[in-house]
């Protein structure tokens, strides 16, 4: 006799009538619930798809007042623009079809259902903000080979930009596992990690390897999934403004079929406040550069990690 008659010997019986195959253990679930940079950046709720963006445009704020050399001189007067942009939303979301009879036999699965959806969502949501603070034009390059003394200098040149072209102090520091891997990697000419996990002494900042919860140079690190390259991103909230309206969980029943149909969404919308503005008939054109990217250049052995995996499972 055996537990299961197909895996014995051929002339054994089985006990397959009353076996089980449970599952154990919590469903794995290996994709990001959260969304570091879009919730770093406070995403502010509107009551509008479309809406206007006011903002001063200003040419003489520095020729607009000075001194005055006499007595009932006439003083500079000189005016200026209050502009907007429009923005209008756009819509994040999808759809599914539930049988009636997974919902009744199997306990939690709506729940389950719904909670992966939102995941879906969190997850474009994080990759659109990703992609908006690529588009800045500000660039400080970064060798593969960089030392900690590079690795400092490139985020001062950062910092120097950000404060220039927002006249606001930097804020975080965004990147991605790899660029996250790298810092925590990088050590010293005396062999010391430029970001110690406890204890720093003369160090960039502080970094340990089980959490995201970090500073380099005094600035909040934020971890995304979303940013998929080495690079650096240094901005404070004038870079990138973020708009969202979520929606309501939208169900209907489908009696037909036994089943309903979920559906999930959000509305987005993203804000770069120009770092100068258009000259006249845009020449030059606005320039949008209050973020500013670290192009940490890759190396053979990050492309060598990526390949990692690549093997058949056993």
């Amino acid at each position: 006799m055996g537990y299961d008659k197909a895996n014995t010997v051929p002339v054994a019986g089985g006990f397959n009538g009353l076996t089980t195959v449970p599952s154990l253990g919590p469903v794995l679930d290996p994709y990001p619930a959260n969304r570091p940079l879009f919730t770093a950046l406070g995403a502010k709720t509107i009551t509008s798809l479309e809406f206007r963006r006011p903002r001063i445009v200003d040419p003489n704020f520095s020729t607009g007042v000075g001194p005055v050399a006499q007595e009932k001189l006439e003083m500079p007067s000189k005016a200026w623009d209050i502009l907007s942009d429009t923005l209008v939303a756009e819509r994040v979301g999808g759809y599914i079809n539930v049988s009636g009879v997974l919902e009744e036999m199997v306990a939690g699965s709506l729940d389950m259902i719904v909670s992966h959806m939102n995941k879906r969502v969190a997850a474009l949501s994080e990759a659109r903000v990703v992609a908006e603070v690529g588009e800045t034009g500000a660039t400080v390059p970064l060798a593969a080979t960089a030392t900690s003394a590079d690795i400092l200098n490139a985020i001062g040149q950062a910092v120097t930009l950000v404060v220039q072209n927002t006249q606001q102090l930097p804020q975080w520091i965004a990147m991605g596992p790899m660029g996250w891997g790298r810092l925590i990697g990088t050590s010293d000419l005396a062999g010391r990690p430029i970001l110690p996990p406890v204890g720093p002494v003369n160090a960039l900042g502080t970094g340990d390897a089980s959490s995201y919860s970090a500073t380099i140079a005094g600035l909040r690190v934020i971890v995304t999934p979303a940013i998929t390259t080495a690079d650096l991103y240094v901005g404070n909230n004038y870079g990138l403004e973020v708009y969202e309206r979520p929606m309501p969980m939208m169900q209907v029943l489908e009696p037909s079929v036994y089943g309903r149909q979920v559906g999930v969404a959000t509305f987005l919308a993203f804000y770069h406040p120009p770092s100068q503005e258009a000259g006249p008939g845009n020449t030059p054109p606005a320039e949008y550069n209050s973020i500013v990217k670290i192009a940490w250049a890759a190396t053979t052995a990050a492309a060598a990690a990526n390949s990692l995996g690549a093997g058949p499972r056993k």
